[in-house]
């Protein structure tokens, strides 16, 4: 090299060295911060009961004597029981017993505020099943899923629970979102991840689930995930690196045993440490992790899966698939590499090709069509288990997948065909229209929150609700027409007749519109809880199940409540966690039937009269196209359908589920889709099964099919994805 060659390449050291220098620091001040120390509590499921609309907040709340130990523990100086002075709280869900109704909220804040140190919240089931805390938490936290820093670590927390089902998922939006964070903090820092389900439980629509999660953390620093549930402290590691612990109850549950405490975690000079502090000082503590972090963290070499690229769609019988993993250590301490496709291994093998890189083919024979998963797994000396996921779909046989388009949040409301046009809504507010030709965005526009029910006709248009209390009128093309404010969350579908609109919100009041203008016609003050089922229509009423355990029915002209009755399950004392509220009434000839969450199916007359005829295990029904049949979805006895006199005409060995996700009837044909996404023909009459195609690589779908014109079908997922399907 000359003197001058020399002379650039020091001065452009020089320069890179400077660029650098910013981030150096920036990565100096949070190993300082990191090594100083750190400590934060976690406690869980905490289950406040709810304070109706009006009354006064309690002066004891559930766990009331373990809220008391805290308010005392906390204001303590940190010797003796703390490793330093806390910096935060983060309660890991179920923070209510049946969500965010009336000014339960309030009775939240109030709570947790009084233990004197900032929080964080994380939703569990039971906050989002029944009145859903998206609202509460875009007004504490800016969002359902948010991030903060404190003294140099990265804190993430991402929402578990599902809108308005028990079930938990992690949808296209949640991986989405997770992945920018992390990339946002970049992988200088310590992570520490929160939920409210345990990761591997099989709640989770399992493998897929877990394994696009751990997907998205892939070579980023989680030192510890938090989680709650299960209201009892427990630690699991999972894929030989990953620390989970759970963080108790507040309060002693009836036969459950008494695990009444709190988590503190610390972090000093590389030493993470988890102890669960029991409230009865007899039982003293157990400690739940104790490790060594690497501060800096350590930086892993790539890991990287190159083929096939992500929702690749394969035509043929065979897979190739690329990974790039510099260093690792097959058969140096490590284990081999193993192919899974749909979390089962395969036997085909990866050769090495050199520099790191890894080459295989896998067989497709014999798989069903549609969504799998594939994913390369490797164990590094010390036991870590590194993986990647790929979802691929499988496109052949006799129903053809026409067109397939992905969104980032997911859909639980059923896609709106007008002609030759399709809307979807997501649970990011986005709202698009696609051309049922091709899938092709017509257009799109963005709404300020989670639009959870669909959309419905509206005479030249289409309406929907949205999760910041707003219902919006839309013309064909996109342009809105009219907004009405409710004044709380509109998850319910709002269907529309004679020109007219009915609509519930999540504050229980039911809202009578002109469909041309918005105006407001009556209203009904109110339900004793949330309504999230599409109402129905029948005999100059309008009908509708609420959260409360009731169905009601209101006068269609006037809004004036002529009856309210418990539903199935709740006439026989059952509480609310069983009301007749996830799928809306059903009229058939002289009977209005009905299902709830106990999975019971009743029918009653036009007065209210409930009748002795019952079926059990139906998580949701519809009407066939004449409204002569209801078509049952059933939760282990397949599709099955009856008259309108409550006699069965035929049953198809299908398995479905128990979300309560009703079939669709059209042109002769029922469309169905399972919990797992597969879904089904059938042809009416005979309940024959014309083919069935896997929509997701097994996660979950909560919303209802829609049929096309000629055979053609939409469903859509939890994952983001909508799928045109021809069946024959």
């Amino acid at each position: 090299m000359d003197k001058g060659s020399s002379f650039r390449a020091r001065a452009f050291s020089l320069l890179l060295a400077a660029a650098a220098l910013p981030a150096l620091l920036s990565g100096g001040r949070a190993v300082a911060q990191a090594e100083k120390g750190l400590c934060f509590v976690q406690i869980s499921d905490t289950h406040l009961e709810p304070v109706p609309f009006g009354a006064p907040l309690p002066g004891r709340v559930r766990g009331e004597e373990t809220f008391r130990w805290l308010r005392r523990i906390l204001a303590r100086p940190p010797a003796g029981f703390f490793p330093m002075r806390p910096s935060f709280f983060v309660v890991t869900g179920d923070l209510t017993e049946f969500g965010f109704w009336g000014r339960t909220g309030e009775l939240a804040e109030k709570t947790f505020s009084s233990l004197g140190l900032p929080w964080y919240a994380v939703c569990g089931n039971h906050d989002e099943t029944w009145n859903p805390a998206a609202a509460f938490r875009r007004k504490r936290h800016g969002g359902r899923r948010y991030s903060f820093e404190r003294e140099g670590c990265r804190f993430v927390v991402l929402p578990s629970s599902t809108i308005q089902d028990p079930l938990p998922t992690l949808d296209g939006g949640d991986l989405a979102w997770l992945r920018r964070d992390l990339a946002a903090g970049g992988k200088k820092k310590p992570i520490f991840l929160f939920f409210h389900h345990p990761p591997a439980s099989g709640e989770f629509a399992q493998p897929a689930q877990l394994r696009l999660l751990m997907d998205a953390l892939e070579g980023y620093p989680v030192v510890l995930l938090c989680f709650g549930h299960g209201h009892r402290p427990l630690h699991q590691r999972l894929f030989g690196w990953l620390d989970c612990v759970e963080g108790g109850t507040t309060f002693r549950k009836r036969g459950a045993g008494d695990f009444r405490g709190m988590n503190v975690i610390s972090l000093r000079g590389g030493n993470l440490k988890a102890v669960y502090r029991f409230a009865d000082p007899q039982r003293g503590v157990k400690v739940l992790v104790e490790k060594r972090v690497s501060l800096p963290p350590a930086v892993l070499p790539p890991f990287r899966l190159l083929q096939p690229e992500s929702w690749k769609v394969v035509k043929g019988e065979v897979l190739q698939v690329v990974l790039l993993a510099p260093g690792f250590p097959v058969g140096k301490g490590g284990g081999p590499l193993k192919l899974l496709v749909d979390g089962k291994e395969r036997p085909e093998k990866l050769v090495s090709t050199g520099k790191g890189r890894f080459r295989g083919r896998i067989s497709l024979e014999g798989l069903p069509p549609g969504g799998h998963l594939l994913t390369l797994e490797g164990v590094r000396a010390g036991g870590r288990i590194r993986q990647r996921s790929r979802v691929f779909y499988l496109d052949r046989g006799p129903v053809k997948a026409l067109w397939r388009r992905r969104f980032e949040g997911g859909i639980k409301g059923a896609p709106l065909v007008l002609g030759k046009e399709a809307v979807v809504a997501t649970l990011e507010g986005e709202v698009a229209a696609l051309s049922m030709e091709d899938g092709r965005v017509l257009w799109k526009k963005k709404l300020p929150a989670e639009v959870v029910g669909g959309a419905a006709r509206l005479e030249d248009g289409f309406v929907l609700g949205c999760g910041d209390g707003k219902i919006y009128a839309f013309r064909p093309n996109g342009k809105l027409r009219w907004t009405f404010d409710a004044g709380a969350p509109v998850y319910a579908p709002v269907p529309a007749a004679e020109g007219r609109l009915y609509a519930c919100d999540a504050a229980g009041v039911f809202h009578c519109l002109e469909g041309r203008t918005g105006r407001k016609i009556w209203e009904f003050r109110r339900a004793g809880y949330i309504v999230e089922s599409r109402p129905a229509l029948w005999d100059g009423l309008v009908l509708f199940g609420a959260w409360d355990g009731f169905l009601y029915a209101l006068d269609r002209k006037t809004g004036r409540l002529r009856w309210k009755v418990p539903g199935p399950r709740a006439s026989l004392g059952a509480a609310r966690y069983y009301a007749p509220a996830d799928c809306g009434p059903v009229p058939a000839g002289k009977w209005c039937y009905l299902c709830d969450r106990g999975y019971f199916l009743g029918r009653y007359d036009s007065k209210g009269k409930p009748g002795k005829w019952r079926i059990e295990g139906v998580s949701a029904l519809a009407a066939s196209g004449n409204g002569g049949f209801l078509n049952l979805r059933t939760t282990g006895r397949g599709m099955v359908r009856i008259d309108s006199g409550g006699r069965e005409v035929w049953r198809a060995n299908i398995q479905l589920g128990r979300i309560p996700c009703p079939p669709v009837e059209a042109e002769g044909r029922i469309f169905a889709v399972s919990d797992r996404g597969e879904a089904f023909a059938l042809e009416a009459r005979s309940g024959e099964v014309l083919g069935s195609f896997r929509i997701t690589p097994g996660l979950y779908v909560m919303a209802p099919p829609a049929p096309g014109k000629a055979g053609v079908c939409l469903a859509a997922g939890m994952d983001g994805s909508v799928t045109a399907l021809l069946f024959p």
